[in-house]
């Protein structure tokens, strides 16, 4: 069931947002976290630890700061934007309240993608085409998820996100009906549109036509494996379980 998930959404994000498969280090260097500003935003939520070498060393929660780190060093013209990747990884977490399996644990698997662009407005070309990829992926896994706009971006920060709900019993996330009905919800997904927050601090700027050097515009995007796999499982387990006939 994971790699199903994984399968058809590289298959959507290849053909509808264009993006290429890239991986990031799991173990990264505190002082990439620490230039960024986000170390402290994280909080306990990091694994934190020394290496042999006595090297402060984090298990990555998340990539953003990687990406931009990433664009600051290989993305030196505007010519060679946009720039789209996307990769399939473990991220740590220390989760205050790990539980039910795969629903909130310390160790999950997560499709990450990164866009870069010179401008908001290009950047949300990109931002509506990965959407779009991840409404197919769940059209095509048969999952009756709803996108539901945010204002309130968290730990990631940036202007502005989406979230992609599929109703469950067992979910701790809630949405609510046009007609105002409130059902439990599994968060499956969660898009943000990252703007300058990540590649201000991390120095990736690209030289604009009139020749002034701009921060480049970012956006990321993340999908549970597990959770969709999860959400899958409530959808239609206990309904493949009330047709079963019990001898």
């Amino acid at each position: 069931a994971v790699h199903r998930v994984t399968d058809v959404l590289n298959k959507h994000l290849l053909e509808t947002a264009h993006c290429s498969l890239f991986e990031f280090p799991a173990i990264q260097s505190e002082a990439l976290w620490q230039k960024s500003g986000r170390l402290e935003k994280f909080g306990s939520d990091i694994f934190r630890f020394d290496d042999q070498r006595g090297k402060a060393t984090v298990l990555a929660p998340t990539h953003e700061i990687t990406a931009a780190d990433l664009f600051s060093k290989l993305i030196t013209h505007r010519d060679q934007l946009p720039v789209r990747i996307s990769q399939t990884q473990l991220n740590f977490r220390d989760e205050t309240r790990p539980r039910g399996g795969w629903l909130r644990t310390r160790q999950f698997t997560m499709q990450d993608s990164y866009t870069a662009d010179i401008s908001a407005e290009e950047a949300s070309k990109g931002y509506e085409l990965v959407k779009e990829a991840y409404i197919r992926t769940f059209a095509d896994l048969r999952l009756p998820v709803r996108v539901v706009e945010q204002t309130d971006t968290g730990a990631i920060g940036g202007d502005g996100s989406h979230e992609f709900h599929c109703p469950a019993a067992l979910g701790d996330d809630t949405i609510t009906d046009p007609d105002g009905a409130i059902h439990k919800s599994l968060e499956c997904a969660h898009i943000f549109k990252l703007g300058d927050s990540y590649s201000q601090p991390m120095g990736a700027f690209v030289e604009a036509e009139d020749g002034t050097n701009v921060p480049r515009y970012m956006c990321s995007f993340g999908l549970g494996i597990e959770r969709t796999v999860a959400a899958y499982a409530e959808t239609y387990l206990p309904r493949s379980l009330s047709k079963a006939k019990v001898d």
